[in-house]
């Protein structure tokens, strides 16, 4: 049996533990290791902004379905995101050039490559793969004519690798039987 002075080191020695497992926890997040999962709910202007975050740090490729690419942060951060060199695409509702025909040609002047698929049903959510390794889930809120559509939620999940190959998978798989819309 310890005496107090033993079990005072016991204590001790399982604090210190501790302390040593929140270090390295922030040290492992800091350098970006391990999963993290976010959800963001709307706020008068919706979650736009936080999807135009997450392009905006991207550094090799952007894969984005989405009804209608409407919100005008979304634009923004993907055809910057086209002006520093990384890869995006888009796969949108057949009826997007129609609701926004504008965005759609600044995008492709841009270089995004929007892809529509004119046999599948409307596309209600907008899903996204960002560099490999952040996958961002939303529900799309239409607005009236004239009116952006907005993001009511998003689920952002990072470092979760099942998720981005299951993502990866259905693009790759839609875009097989979809259209270039600019296409010649």
């Amino acid at each position: 049996m310890l005496s107090i002075t033993g079990w005072m080191l016991v204590a001790t020695g399982f604090t210190g533990a501790l302390s040593a497992r929140f270090v390295f926890d922030l040290l492992v997040k800091k350098a970006g290791f391990g999963s993290n999962t976010s959800i963001h709910l709307a706020p008068a202007g919706g979650t736009s902004s936080v999807l135009a975050g997450l392009i905006a740090k991207a550094r090799k490729e952007v894969l984005l379905i989405i009804p209608a690419p409407r919100a005008r942060q979304v634009v923004e951060s993907l055809i910057n995101a086209c002006k520093k060199g990384v890869h995006v695409e888009l796969l949108i509702d057949p009826a997007a050039p129609k609701v926004c025909p504008g965005e759609c040609e600044m995008l492709r002047q841009a270089g995004a490559t929007l892809l529509f698929d004119p046999d599948h049903s409307p596309i209600v959510g907008t899903q996204a793969l960002i560099d490999h390794k952040t996958v961002a889930l939303g529900a799309i809120r239409s607005g009236a004519p004239g009116e952006p559509d907005g993001l009511d939620n998003l689920t952002v999940l990072k470092g979760q690798p099942e998720e981005v190959n299951q993502f990866r998978d259905f693009f790759t798989t839609h875009k097989g039987h979809a259209q270039n819309l600019f296409a010649p």
